[in-house]
């Protein structure tokens, strides 16, 4: 929020943006496809795992750790709404 905007116009913004988000059928489906970059190995295959499921396709795991591929659902669902919290909020 900008410090010059009032709080009242704030609010009623974020709750316009966020009755569009009712519209979303899938987590991710609509959302930006192709390479983004990540900070860690991990983010790294986060994202490849999104794109080839973007692509129907699969995604080698053989070579990741075991303890990795037990988070692999929360990893997706937290990049997936990071990025929805990106595309909402312009960051």
């Amino acid at each position: 929020m900008a410090e010059e905007q009032e709080a009242d116009v704030y609010l009623d913004e974020l709750s316009k943006k966020l009755m569009g988000l009712s519209d979303m059928m899938l987590l991710g489906e609509d959302m930006q496809q192709g390479i983004r970059l990540s900070q860690t190995n991990r983010g790294a295959r986060t994202n490849a795992r999104i794109e080839a499921a973007q692509k129907r396709e699969g995604c080698d795991e053989t070579e990741t750790a075991e303890d990795e591929l037990n988070d692999v659902d929360d990893d997706i669902t937290n990049e997936l709404l990071t990025r929805a919290l990106e595309e909402l909020f312009g960051e």
